[in-house]
């Protein structure tokens, strides 16, 4: 079986099925997942298994360009501190930095990796010992969303000088291709999957710079790389990173979806060093920081965070510290 890998992608799917009048079902048991999925925005599932899903969802959808047309769902903050890393990094240079030391926080499969040669810098993906990487639709799909990611990020247009894919060429003309990744220059059979720009575009400024939250955010990720995190633990959190509200966030709703009763999810948290009260306050904290970075009204923010009032939020801050 092969290495399994965290991904927002198949609920998407399913969504984009159902509103084709297409049976998500019938794709996802061909391909070997689970149905229905797990609750939440993402699931954990072998790269095989999802490679045949996407396959299979984009012959139901007449969709040979589908990972390339996803991104466009993608909802702001699906991949948490990896996505704001990006958007709170001062210039083009710091953001990738973040965006590769963070990786390993949402997908600890697939390897990110910067590098500037000559007038170029580069922004490459790779899954080591497996070739094609994440399959032809997965790997368009991230690629094409690192490119708009980083393109969002800065005021002036950034045009793209390469991209390349490890997986084979589709064939055809690559018109889709090139509209949404914005690149002529297109390469398939490559060693890795990434793309390329002016490497003096690299010091420009960002959009949504902001140091405090990037500090914030590189000491937690100093803390989860020194710290590795138990498996549970980790499952944890990103279950509750990826629920839009908090309010939501029940012992007993989060440990069914764990795959345990309250009383052993509570039991293997404690043998971890923690509890389910101090990892839903450890994202509350992350989400706190985000919106309120994004000027979102107390009132609001207390309701996203799962708070009865403002008063009980600033009852968690003071304890918080």
């Amino acid at each position: 079986m092969s290495e399994p890998m965290r991904t927002p992608l198949p609920p998407l799917l399913v969504d984009r099925l159902r509103a084709a009048g297409c049976d998500p079902q019938v794709s996802c048991e061909a391909a070997g997942l689970p149905w229905p999925l797990p609750d939440g925005t993402t699931i954990v599932a072998p790269i095989d298994a999802l490679e045949r899903f996407y396959a299979l969802a984009a012959a139901a959808l007449g969709d040979d360009d589908l990972g390339l047309h996803l991104v466009a769902s993608v909802p702001r903050g699906a991949y948490g501190l990896f996505e704001f890393g990006v958007r709170a990094s001062a210039t083009l240079r710091e953001g990738l930095d973040r965006l590769c030391r963070t990786m390993a926080l949402f997908n600890r499969v697939a390897q990110l990796q910067w590098s500037q040669v000559g007038g170029l810098a580069r922004c490459e993906m790779l899954v080591p010992g497996r070739v094609g990487d994440l399959g032809r639709h997965a790997n368009e799909f991230f690629i094409a969303l690192l490119v708009a990611w980083t393109r969002a990020s800065v005021i002036e247009p950034l045009p793209i000088s390469q991209v390349w894919f490890s997986h084979a060429s589709p064939g055809g003309v690559l018109a889709e291709h090139r509209r949404v990744l914005g690149c002529d220059a297109l390469e398939f059979g490559a060693s890795t999957c990434g793309f390329a720009f002016d490497a003096v575009r690299l010091d420009v400024p960002l959009r949504e710079a902001d140091p405090a939250l990037g500090r914030v955010i590189d000491e937690h990720a100093r803390g989860l790389a020194d710290t590795p995190t138990p498996p549970l633990t980790f499952e944890l959190q990103r279950t509750l990173r990826a629920l839009p509200r908090l309010d939501a966030a029940g012992l007993r709703s989060i440990a069914r979806r764990l795959g345990h009763s309250s009383r052993s999810l509570q039991r293997h948290l404690a043998a971890d060093g923690t509890s389910f009260r101090r990892v839903v306050d450890e994202v509350r904290r992350e989400r706190l920081v985000v919106l309120q970075r994004d000027g979102v009204a107390l009132e609001q923010i207390a309701a996203v965070l799962g708070f009865s009032d403002v008063r009980a939020l600033r009852r968690a801050q003071q304890r918080w510290g």
